[in-house]
C-alpha cells in the first residue's frame, strides 16, 4: 500500500487498510529516507523541512499509528532504519538535514522503546552503511 508519510491522514488511512486486510499488525519496518545534497549555509528552510518531515516526522507518524493498533492487540515490533550517518559525519558529503533526521530517529526510537515497553512493543533501530541505490 502506498501513502505519503508526511501526511498524517494518509498514514492513518494506510494503517487502517492494512488492519482491514490483515486483521492486525505484528511488525512495522520504517525504511524511509530522502537526502538533499547541499552545504548547510546554502540549504533553504523548505529543503530542510522536506528531509526532516519525510525521514523523521514520517517515521514518527507511522510508529504512532501502528502503536495505536499494537497496544490493544498485546504488542508487536517496530524497526526504524536509521543510518551510519546518524553516528558519524560522512566527509565531504553535505547532507546535514539527512544526518540530523537519522540521529533524531535514533533518539525517537529510544523514547518510544521506553514508553511502549510496558505495552510489549519492542522498538529498535538499525543503522546500515551504504547501499548502492539511486540516492547514493
Amino acid at each position: 500500500m502506498v501513502c505519503d508519510v508526511t501526511k498524517a491522514v494518509e498514514v492513518t488511512d494506510m494503517v487502517e487498510r492494512v488492519v482491514c486486510v490483515l486483521g492486525k499488525i505484528d511488525i512495522l519496518v520504517n525504511s524511509v529516507g530522502i537526502v538533499i545534497w547541499k552545504p548547510a549555509e546554502e540549504m533553504k528552510k523548505e529543503e530542510w523541512r522536506k528531509v526532516i518531515d519525510t525521514n523523521l516526522t514520517g517515521a514518527f507518524l507511522c510508529c504512532r499509528e501502528v502503536a495505536k493498533r499494537m497496544i490493544p492487540a498485546g504488542g508487536g515490533t517496530i524497526v526504524n532504519i536509521a543510518s551510519m550517518s546518524a553516528h558519524i559525519v560522512n566527509c565531504p558529503q553535505d547532507q546535514i538535514s539527512y544526518n540530523t533526521s537519522k540521529a533524531g530517529m535514533i533518539h525517537m526510537t529510544r523514547s518510544m522503546a521506553a514508553e511502549w515497553a510496558e505495552d510489549n512493543i519492542r522498538v529498535n533501530t538499525v543503522s546500515p552503511g551504504y547501499t548502492l541505490t539511486e540516492m547514493t
